[in-house]
């Protein structure tokens, strides 16, 4: 079936969780020219300059794909707003490919393969080596043709970037892009925030964590203190919402890493709300009530919370950071205090809503 696709789709969330894998999905990607997507991304699943990296919404893709392989992705497209094309073969693989543990899940699905990826993998590249009936020059189209969207793609983004630059309040996308600026390739980076995963990138296994589906808010302080403990050598970076920072317990978060001695960085993406609560109701709900009062209640934090103070209750530095271009000065002084002298540090970033 893949190989007689000739627009094969890879969508993934969870592929990244056991390291080797990555390198053997990157393998599958580049040798056969299929494009890799993945949808609410919980590890590093594949290079972002791996030039089958398709970015982290397949919908754009998915109308165009003629084959869909769902590898360890519980929720690879939203039906109420984008799905495959219904001529399309789908493929759900995975330790249990169809979540059947769910007590609700309906996607579509011509074949699922149940396995541990660190074995399917392999056996499915090396299947299609002996298998595919496409001859290599129509790969190669396909692959040229990727090359191109994948181009556009990224101009896409860094117009996206070049318009918030000045943005006051600062953009998500302008403060994941300083932060992309300040980490290296070895940083380990927690994301339970608005983080705009198209402005940073990730080269090696292990480097990104997102929230799980077992999980809930409040998750990310605790996952890097966890991290920390186990790689002490690394950078480990911590980046959470105002809401999701509250749900953290950060006190006891605060005094657990100067107590152990696990210096990290946390950036609290403040937008002054839970963002959550109000643009997920207003999915939900378009014309309810919440929607239409246009302030939702118990969504607005107001008057304004100074974060930066409660990691000092620890002996952190802690910092504001209210316009552009004071981001990346306040980043290296975080740093500093977290690499140099072994300190935990945050910052308190304004931003605006979502």
């Amino acid at each position: 079936m893949i190989a007689r696709a000739d627009n094969p789709l890879i969508i993934t969330s969870s592929a990244g969780r056991n390291e080797d894998d990555v390198a053997k999905l990157a393998e599958l990607a580049e040798a056969f020219a299929i494009p890799v997507t993945q949808r609410k991304p919980r590890y590093m699943a594949l290079a972002t300059d791996h030039p089958m990296h398709l970015g982290f919404n397949p919908d754009s893709l998915l109308t165009s794909a003629d084959l869909v392989l769902v590898i360890d992705c519980d929720v690879p497209w939203i039906p109420s707003v984008c799905g495959p094309n219904k001529a399309a073969k789908i493929i759900h693989l995975g330790v249990d490919p169809l979540f059947t543990n769910y007590p609700m899940r309906g996607f579509d699905c011509d074949l699922a393969i149940t396995g541990v990826l660190s074995a399917t993998l392999p056996a499915l590249t090396e299947a299609l080596a002996c298998r595919r009936t496409r001859a290599n020059d129509q790969i190669e189209v396909r692959r040229e043709r990727l090359q191109r969207e994948r181009a556009a793609q990224r101009a896409n983004w860094l117009a996206a970037l070049n318009r918030v630059r000045d943005s006051n309040p600062m953009s998500p996308i302008w403060v994941t892009h300083c932060i992309d600026q300040s980490k290296d390739a070895e940083t380990i980076l927690i994301k339970e925030s608005p983080l705009a995963l198209e402005h940073i990138g990730f080269t090696k296994p292990g480097t990104m964590y997102s929230i799980g589906a077992a999980g809930g808010l409040g998750w990310g302080m605790g996952a890097s203190l966890g991290v920390k403990a186990a790689a002490r050598d690394k950078l480990v970076i911590c980046t959470v919402g105002d809401g999701a920072y509250m749900f953290g317990n950060p006190i006891p978060a605060h005094y657990v890493s100067a107590a152990e001695n696990l210096p990290i960085l946390t950036v609290v993406f403040n937008n002054k709300m839970w963002g959550a609560v109000k643009r997920n109701t207003r999915e939900v709900y378009p014309d309810g009530f919440a929607a239409k009062s246009n302030r939702e209640v118990l969504t607005y934090f107001d008057p304004e919370l100074q974060f930066e103070k409660a990691v000092e209750v620890a002996g952190g530095y802690g910092e504001k950071v209210e316009r552009p271009e004071e981001m990346m000065g306040a980043l290296k002084r975080a740093l500093d205090v977290v690499q140099n002298e072994k300190r935990q540090a945050l910052l308190n970033v304004v931003c605006h809503g979502v």
